[in-house]
């Protein structure tokens, strides 16, 4: 216990320690003033634009990107093994279009990824992940206008369903197979749960009855990416794209939405965009440049 009050008490009044470290005279006579153009996100500032204060708390905040950064681990590329959920709606709900919600790609987290009109075409279809995906409860009673994607459980749990867009094109047949009895050749894989809770989603979303069966196909997808692959927890990774032009330019994103965010720019068949992906400071996660029918 007294090692843990210690520790706490460190923490707490690290802030301060190293406020008054920047302030004290000693420490801004080592330090050079001139901040550097990765310093200030590319724009050349003159020295009286900024105290020696200044200066010296944004070195501080440098080195610990690059401390933090140095956890990241990097792999030089990697084998992809991709298991989804795929409802393919196609124009099959046209006359509904202007009387449905938006499409929300809400995460467990709530952080929201997008809020757009559904598409109604041929090449039309939502996709998910084939394991059930949980929000804390106290987050889900604040969300609103994601009825379908965002209830309580039977056992008190709120189910969250995260489903975004895909076109159902020669390019995802290409890249995907569909397995057939995937629940019961590979529940571990492809889980029954997840399968009835997007079922029930896309039920809400496209108002149909409950006892409507939807025609819902399990897919995979195996391929190899050459492309460097980054593992680190949100903060590790935010911390390296800071510091590494080089890494943004590779990953192909533009800028970043502090302090959790990043924007990216999609290609696909000839056509671009932007991006937005969010990421939580304390899980890990994998940063990698996709490649296949669309590349970001």
């Amino acid at each position: 216990a007294q090692a843990s009050l210690a520790q706490a008490k460190v923490t707490f009044e690290l802030p301060r320690v190293m406020a008054n470290d920047a302030m004290t005279e000693p420490i801004l006579r080592n330090l050079p003033k001139a901040l550097e153009q990765q310093h200030t996100g590319g724009v050349v500032l003159p020295e009286w634009a900024y105290a020696a204060e200044v200066s010296a708390w944004v070195r501080l905040l440098s080195a610990r990107d690059v401390r933090r950064a140095g956890a990241v681990k990097r792999y030089e590329g990697y084998e992809e093994a991709a298991y989804r959920y795929v409802f393919p709606y196609l124009d099959k709900y046209l006359d509904k279009q202007g009387n449905l919600q938006n499409l929300v790609t809400i995460l467990p987290t709530a952080k929201r990824e997008n809020n757009h009109e559904l598409e109604h075409n041929a090449e039309a279809g939502l996709i998910a992940f084939t394991r059930p995906q949980t929000m804390e409860s106290e987050l889900a009673k604040l969300q609103f206008d994601v009825d379908p994607f965002v209830w309580q459980r039977e056992d008190g749990s709120h189910a969250v369903v995260q489903t975004w867009p895909v076109e159902i094109n020669e390019a995802f047949h290409e890249s995907f197979e569909v397995v057939q009895n995937a629940q019961t050749a590979d529940p571990k894989l492809f889980d029954q749960k997840a399968l009835d809770e997007f079922k029930r989603a896309m039920r809400k979303l496209f108002q149909l009855e409950d006892t409507e069966d939807l025609t819902v196909w399990s897919v995979k997808r195996n391929r190899r990416n050459d492309c460097p692959l980054y593992v680190g927890t949100g903060k590790e990774l935010m911390a390296m794209l800071r510091i590494s032009k080089q890494i943004r330019d590779d990953l192909m994103i533009k800028s970043l939405v502090e302090p959790d965010k990043f924007e990216c720019q999609w290609e696909c068949e000839g056509r671009t965009g932007p991006q937005v992906f969010a990421m939580d400071l304390t899980k890990k996660y994998c940063l990698y440049l996709k490649k296949g029918w669309d590349t970001m």
